[in-house]
Formats: C-alpha cells, sequence, structure tokens
C-alpha cells in the first residue's frame, strides 16, 4: 500500500509542477493521500496550496483528480467540498 501512496503522490505532485511550477509558489514533492470514510483516499492538499497559489482549492482539486484518474490502480476520482480529492480504488 506504500508504494501506491508514494506511486499516487509523485503522481499528483508532478501535476501540480506542470500546472503551478510558475507560480512561486513552494510545491510539494510528494502529495499526502491519508485513508478516507468517504472513499478508499482522501488527499487535501488544494485546501492548504490554494492561499500560495491565490487560486480556488476547488480548481487545484481538479487538477490533482485529473492527474490521480490517469493511475491504473485508480476506480474513480471525486472533487468534494471546498477543494477535497477522494479517490476509490480498484479492486486487488
Amino acid at each position: 500500500m506504500y508504494a501506491l501512496l508514494d506511486s499516487l503522490g509523485d503522481l499528483s505532485a508532478k501535476a501540480l509542477r506542470d500546472r503551478y511550477g510558475d507560480a512561486g509558489a513552494a510545491l510539494p514533492d510528494r502529495v499526502a493521500l491519508d485513508a478516507s470514510a468517504r472513499a478508499d483516499l482522501q488527499c487535501s492538499a488544494a485546501m492548504g496550496l490554494a492561499k500560495a497559489l491565490r487560486k480556488n482549492p476547488r480548481e487545484i482539486a481538479t487538477v490533482l483528480s485529473e492527474a490521480l484518474a490517469t493511475h491504473e490502480a485508480v476506480a474513480g476520482v471525486e472533487v468534494a467540498g471546498a477543494g477535497f480529492v477522494n479517490v476509490t480504488l480498484r479492486d486487488a
């Protein structure tokens, strides 16, 4: 599971660098994903980055969700609330 979390975190961080790398804000090397009651995993990174990037957290969450959806282990991704990303994994 840790390898999957690392892979998803790296994929998310790359998407942020690709989209906001010239914004002058410090972007994470790896985005954290945690267990969630609403899905298999949840990412709240957009909430923390919104102020530094001067962007709406839902916009940032959309960038993250689009990247996460490309991973072979991901069955579904949803942007929820103010900017949370819920990730559902495929059955192994």
